[in-house]
């Protein structure tokens, strides 16, 4: 029941009370009207605590809504004001999107620019790289050449020094064979003079000492190999003359000699293993 209502109710109750006075007075003559009257003013007292309560709940509640109002109020300005926060927290967020969005059509602008200078670059790179790779190549064949070249060096160097150890070695061999032979020269010379009737030429081969007991010496070239009796051999031993021999028996593979001692050389006497070969 709204309040209104309940007034008009209340001021109804009043009329009726009233008019019920006003009918007590015209019957006062009747017996009940006290009692009628007792309990009207009763009901009315209980009637009046009773809406008086009613009032009393209606203006409390009143008093609620009035305060819900206000909340309703307080909180309608507060979601206004938050609203227009947000309203202004999104223009804000719009205008730095939109900033957002100019600086990254600005940076994909950008970007798009350093993808086509990282391709140029790229395909910069891939030639550079391809020529630093020929370069290199050419480099590897080059020094591979230059070390073949220096191994070639070094083998004919090699090889010279070689033939110049060979060279020493020959020259020392001919020299020593030069020496030996004048030294044989010499002692043939002397041993013809000895001999009044001359000696024949030898036609036998060159071979080695095989054994030496007192003055004979044995000597591993024979018959087979056109050694004769009455043969003069020399016998050396490296670049040292030894002495000459005068062959006295032949067999097939040896041939025993009678070394002559009085036209010895510096080696003298003969040793196993000493060279044996013919003289004139």
């Amino acid at each position: 029941m709204s309040t209104v209502a309940k007034i008009f109710v209340v001021v109804n109750l009043l009329l009726g009370v009233a008019a019920f006075g006003s009918a007590a007075t015209l019957l006062g003559a009747q017996d009940d009207y006290k009692s009628a009257l007792e309990t009207a003013s009763k009901q009315f007292e209980e009637l009046k605590a009773q809406y008086g309560k009613d009032l009393d709940d209606l203006n409390q509640q009143l008093n609620t809504q009035n305060n819900r109002a206000s909340q309703a109020v307080a909180d309608r300005n507060r979601f206004e004001a938050e609203v227009a926060t947000l309203k202004n927290s999104l223009a804000e967020a719009q205008r730095i999107n939109q900033n957002n969005l100019a600086t990254i059509e600005t940076l994909t602008k950008e970007i798009q620019s350093a993808n086509k200078i990282n391709t140029d670059n790229k395909d910069w790179l891939d030639r550079l790289a391809a020529e630093a790779k020929k370069a290199t190549d050419d480099a590897n064949k080059a020094r591979r050449a230059l070390d073949d070249e220096i191994n070639n060096r070094v083998q004919l160097e090699q090889q010279i020094t070689n033939l110049n150890e060979q060279v020493a070695t020959l020259m020392a061999e001919k020299g020593d064979t030069e020496k030996e032979l004048r030294n044989a020269n010499f002692y043939l010379a002397e041993y013809r003079k000895r001999l009044p009737g001359g000696l024949e030429p030898s036609q036998g081969a060159e071979g080695r000492v095989l054994n030496v007991r007192g003055n004979l010496v044995q000597i591993s070239v024979g018959t087979k190999d056109k050694v004769r009796a009455g043969d003069l051999y020399h016998i050396s031993r490296g670049s040292s003359y030894v002495g000459m021999i005068r062959i006295t028996n032949v067999e097939k593979d040896s041939a025993v000699g009678t070394f002559d001692s009085d036209y010895s050389g510096p080696a003298s006497p003969p040793q196993k293993g000493d060279r044996a070969y013919p003289g004139n």
